[in-house]
């Protein structure tokens, strides 16, 4: 063989060898730039993670701050203007209120103006570490505080006053007794049905079986399970629908069975239409005041105290029951920074001291972070 023929078979048997050695470097560096950019992506990553840890690390202590200042805001107002009644009265703003806050230019915020801009000194001793009313920098806070005294209390509400509440919800007349039947034999403590309900023997048929509560209702998402309910207020899938939501809002799981009128929702007040031929908008009327315009103010109070010569009364003449003050409240506490949020939802019970003496109010439940509350 000559030399250029040998040359020529060893450089036609490198080539191959060349081009597996490119191809790998190549790989290498595809490989090398896939590494860096997740290297880059997992470290940025890993920053924000970082840098949400810490913004959630201070959301939570200023949500507990919060709820301690409004829990002040409310037992001052109590006490200065003899007992809670309506969210005219200033405790629905409870920041606004000490100040912390700008007030919303908004005619409701008017009507308490002159409460939050007036210096008071709080009648409640915060805890120590929660002493300094200054918020943190940084963070957006958010308080929504629901009135359920004007809701009816359907765990002590009585069979004639729960129909009315479902004929309100436009529910026929046998639906209604269905609704409001199987409701009370559902909280009942024995197993007798009513004519219209459903006890032990109805729901053992169910697949799976299960018996009813046999106690006051604890979750209005339990009622899924109750005769009536469980197609009227659900779809097939057992998601609730307009009629739950509707009922949600009318109704409450605490309370004695008033209905505080400042806080009365229509369904509850066609309820008292009905049962003591109140007229409605007599009620609308006095509360709205001159300019017959909520949220202004001019807007009135239903309290003890007032002369009954100006007061709307009942279809028989009889004055209105005026004792009804806020009882159970739920606060809602929101706090946010960035992409971050907690969220702190409290029930208080406004009538009984908490038992450990801290608050002047009693924490009925605390939750955190559930979006259904």
């Amino acid at each position: 063989m000559s030399l250029f023929t040998n040359i020529a078979f060893n450089a036609h048997a490198r080539r191959p060898r060349r081009g597996v050695v490119l191809v790998v470097v190549l790989g290498m560096l595809v490989l090398m730039a896939w590494l860096t950019t997740e290297i880059i992506g997992r470290v940025q990553g890993e920053m924000q993670l970082r840098g949400l840890r810490e913004e959630a690390s201070e959301l939570r202590p200023a949500a507990y701050q919060t709820l301690e200042l409004t829990i002040a805001v409310l037992a001052e107002i109590k006490e200065l203007d003899g007992g809670l009644y309506s969210k005219v009265q200033g405790w629905d703003r409870p920041l606004e209120y000490l100040g912390l806050a700008t007030p919303e230019s908004s005619p409701e915020a008017e009507a308490f103006q002159s409460l939050a801009d007036s210096e008071k000194k709080l009648n409640v001793t915060l805890s120590e570490e929660m002493a300094e009313l200054g918020l943190p920098s940084g963070i957006e806070i958010d308080v929504v505080i629901e009135d359920e005294s004007g809701r009816i209390a359907i765990n002590k509400a009585r069979e004639e006053r729960l129909k009315l509440l479902f004929e309100a919800m436009e529910f026929e007349m046998t639906e209604a007794e269905i609704l409001a039947q199987s409701f009370l034999d559902w909280i009942d403590p024995d197993n007798d049905p009513r004519i219209n309900g459903a006890e032990a023997e109805y729901y053992q048929q169910k697949e799976p079986p299960f018996r009813p509560a046999n106690r006051p209702l604890e979750s209005l998402r339990e009622l899924r399970l109750v005769h009536g309910f469980e197609n009227l207020f659900f779809d097939e899938t057992g998601r609730p629908n307009e009629h739950y939501f509707a009922f949600e809002k009318a109704v409450t799981l605490h309370g004695e069975g008033g209905i505080n009128l400042n806080a009365a929702n229509e369904l509850s007040l066609a309820v008292l239409e009905e049962e003591i031929d109140l007229p409605p908008d007599e009620i609308k009327d006095y509360l709205y005041g001159a300019d017959m315009v909520a949220g202004t103010a001019d807007d009135r109070v239903f309290r003890p105290d007032l002369e009954a010569d100006n007061l709307p009364t009942t279809g028989e003449g009889e004055p209105l029951d005026l004792n009804q003050q806020l009882r159970f409240v739920r606060v809602k506490i929101t706090t946010s920074a960035g992409n971050s949020r907690f969220l702190l939802s409290t029930l208080l019970d406004l009538e009984t001291a908490h038992r450990g003496g801290v608050y002047p109010f009693a924490i009925v439940e605390l939750v955190e972070n559930n979006p259904l509350l």
